[in-house]
């Protein structure tokens, strides 16, 4: 799928705008605030229903206007959003209304690299979670389903030991433990795929930042129980000895009001030698592990479904050498097929890129946009 047309109303300062004949490679140059970036948070909107810059659409939506709206038109379907001030969503997919974004993400999947996600390694279990879980939705047809039953009943068995009720929590504990090792089974078998092309990327990038990192970073799972519970088979026995651990320790869950163990407290660490990685590498290093993870990612959803993912790099090249980006480049181009790329820059670095897409890093064409004070002209 590759997006061939998009117009955005109302973004931030992107008031009226029309973009067509996009290419493989789309480089987006303006100066900070010119609206270069909105361009990306437009096109992962209109995949996700969220900015990744605010949680508040009366930030992104413009400034006295009630809704913004994002449209494409892709190889293979066409989508539109209307986000409302109030909250309110208008999603379509080929013209016909969707509940929820669901599909449309699965659909149209969109890869963010960008400065604030280079932290996430340091933001705990939830963040890394969460990254990860992008993968298994693209990639496990029925992991969303499960998730939201899941959800479902945490949220029940939590209510339930918040006001102290123990009627009918044996069943939400059964169910509880069939959702959390689904889940798991999901989980499993996306990283038995993802951890190998995860490490490739990972020692393809690290190796130009120093003989401390020579050493091998492995990738590893954790499923959100104790590692003394032995339930990664997943079987019916597991669930029984799942259930029983949830109402052996359901004192300790009424005492914090919470459920402590099961899916949702699932992680993905990576580790050197010396321990996790977020203690022991550099603030660049670990930019880079992200930057593995996300190329990962865009792998693997192409293995697995032949599908393209939009990769959206927003100020990317103001943090990262010019080694690490000469090899990011070189990875870049080993993913052409895989991806269709949205980059922003800075003036100053337009003719790097540019040089490097005629070198032959970016194979395939590019087009190049200048962007100045919301308004987006062709570049020469």
């Amino acid at each position: 799928m590759i997006i061939k047309r998009i117009s955005v109303r109302n973004i931030r300062n992107l008031q009226q705008v029309d973009l067509a004949d996009l290419a493989r490679v789309n480089i987006f140059s303006g100066l900070n605030g010119s609206g270069k970036s909105s361009v990306l948070e437009a096109i992962h909107v209109l995949s996700t229903g969220k900015s990744f810059r605010t949680s508040q659409l009366k930030q992104y939506i413009s400034h006295q206007q009630q809704s913004a709206v994002v449209y494409a038109d892709t190889s293979a379907n066409t989508f539109a959003v209307q986000k409302f001030n109030d909250g309110k969503n208008l999603i379509k997919l080929d013209g016909q209304s969707v509940a929820n974004f669901a599909q449309v993400a699965k659909t149209m999947p969109v890869v963010l690299i960008d400065p604030a996600m280079l932290t996430v390694l340091e933001e705990g279990s939830a963040a890394r979670r969460a990254l990860f879980d992008w993968a298994v939705f693209h990639v496990e047809p029925k992991f969303y389903e499960t998730w939201i039953k899941y959800q479902r009943a945490l949220k029940q068995r939590n209510k339930q030991l918040k006001e102290k009720n123990m009627d009918n929590i044996d069943y939400w504990e059964l169910t509880l433990a069939e959702l959390t090792l689904k889940l798991t089974r999901h989980r499993q078998q996306v990283f038995a795929r993802f951890k190998p092309l995860l490490e490739n990327y990972i020692s393809a990038l690290i190796a130009v930042s120093g003989a401390e990192t020579e050493a091998a970073v492995e990738a590893k799972l954790s499923y959100g129980w104790p590692a003394t519970l032995t339930v990664a088979e997943g079987n019916q026995e597991a669930a029984a000895q799942l259930t029983a651990h949830y109402k052996e320790h359901r004192r300790q869950d009424l005492e914090r009001g919470f459920t402590y163990y099961g899916a949702h407290r699932a992680d993905i660490r990576l580790l050197c030698k010396q321990g996790p990685v977020e203690g022991l590498y550099s603030r660049g290093q670990k930019k880079l592990l992200i930057v593995a993870f996300k190329l990962a990612q865009c792998h693997l959803l192409y293995q697995a479904n032949q599908q393209p993912s939009v990769l959206l790099l927003d100020d990317v090249l103001s943090e990262l050498d010019q080694q690490a980006f000469g090899r990011l480049l070189q990875l870049l181009k080993t993913l052409q097929t895989h991806t269709q790329l949205f980059i922003t820059l800075l003036p100053h670095q337009q003719e790097l890129m540019v040089q490097a897409v005629e070198l032959g890093y970016l194979e395939g064409g590019y087009k190049l946009f200048h962007v100045e004070q919301g308004v987006i002209k062709n570049g020469e």
